[in-house]
């Protein structure tokens, strides 16, 4: 990498390696170094909303003030009409955060700020905070209708069927569970995450040699993630619960 451009995608690369790995400490050391050549291409502003997308780093690992930090100061220096993407910076956080009531409050201004700026592109997000929101009160069949309209307008974002597998595994709907889940791992083997979310599937099931399967997948995914870093400390702790 001889070329800021060239630089930013290797640095992005490493910075989602070891996030993945759960090493989230050495997944910002690389989101530095893309931050710093960004500066170089890029306005402040600009470098100012890539570091709000990697703000759920900081949650992960327990320090949420520095989240909270950065989207404060990103709303102090947007100024209009820039301003209008505030209540996105916001919506990211309390997402994170999983303050439903609170992340319901900001779906108007990011609706305001995708009207304003005629940028569909964002609009997948809102159904995919409302779904998340619908999950956290435990309104499962509206989650994943929420869900599945992320997915008519992002067909591509398989991804997206953690999220319609773990709600459909809650209300106990196992084979659609199983299905929606299996789709991610056809794209994405290794997934820890994935594999977390289908082994409790599993395990309320009935099929405990498989769930404890694929837990031990995502335990050896996350052995050397960091000691805070909170989706590996659930497995863990549902490793032990489970024995």
């Amino acid at each position: 990498s001889k070329i800021p451009q060239d630089k930013i995608s290797t640095y992005s690369a490493l910075a989602a390696f070891y996030h993945k790995k759960g090493q989230v400490r050495k997944s910002l050391e690389y989101v530095d170094l893309f931050l710093t050549e960004s500066e170089k291409v890029q306005t402040p502003f600009f470098v100012m909303l890539n570091r709000i997308e990697f703000m759920d780093r900081y949650i992960e690992i327990g320090q949420e003030q520095i989240a909270i930090d950065t989207v404060k100061e990103f709303e102090a220096q947007a100024k209009p009409p820039f301003d209008k993407i505030v209540p996105l910076a916001y919506l990211a956080l309390y997402m994170e955060l999983e303050d439903a009531e609170k992340a319901e409050k900001e779906i108007e201004g990011v609706e305001m700020f995708i009207q304003t700026f005629q940028v569909e592109m964002f609009r997948p997000l809102v159904f995919l905070a409302k779904g998340n929101i619908d999950e956290l009160n435990g309104n499962y069949e509206e989650a994943i209708l929420n869900y599945q309209k992320v997915l008519e307008l992002a067909p591509t974002d398989t991804m997206i069927n953690k999220e319609i597998g773990r709600s459909y595994g809650k209300m106990k709907e196992f084979d659609k569970a199983e299905e929606h889940l299996q789709k991610v791992l056809k794209m994405f083997p290794f997934d820890p995450e994935v594999h977390y979310e289908i082994a409790v599937v599993y395990w309320d099931w009935g099929k405990k040699d498989r769930a404890l399967e694929h837990l031990m997948i995502a335990l050896d995914v996350w052995k050397e993630a960091d000691p805070e870093f909170k989706p590996a400390i659930k497995a863990r702790e549902k490793f032990e619960e489970w024995k």
